[in-house]
């Protein structure tokens, strides 16, 4: 995501990354491809981050926003079928559920299941 700022800085580019190391990978190539354009730059990694908004006042809990994804996450398997719908949304990823069923051979169902986890 990229933002325009005011104040010291031009710009602000925001880089979501599943752990450190690819972040820094996308770093990396981000910065070769535009070096030549930035005079200074700043990196802030984020995990955490509460989400405060005007419900402070009255007294309710307060929202959060974890960045990244839980370790527990990581190393999720990847079985046949979560292939099978995979390969087809890479080749049109605004298929509808419907046509990914079909061409698929799985339920709705499923893939809704499938694709929410």
């Amino acid at each position: 995501m990229v933002g325009q700022i005011r104040g010291r800085w031009d710009l602000a580019v925001s880089i979501l990354a599943r752990t450190n190391y690819e972040f820094g990978k996308i770093l990396d190539k981000f910065m070769k491809r535009f070096y030549s354009f930035i005079l200074e730059k700043d990196v802030l990694l984020t995990e955490y981050s509460p989400i405060y908004s005007r419900e402070y006042l009255e007294n309710t809990p307060k929202k959060e926003f974890v960045y990244g994804i839980p370790e527990d996450k990581l190393n999720t398997e990847i079985d046949g079928t979560d292939r099978r719908i995979l390969k087809e949304l890479s080749n049109n990823a605004r298929i509808n559920i419907v046509d990914l069923a079909e061409k698929t051979g799985l339920t709705r169902d499923i893939i809704n299941y499938r694709i929410k986890n």
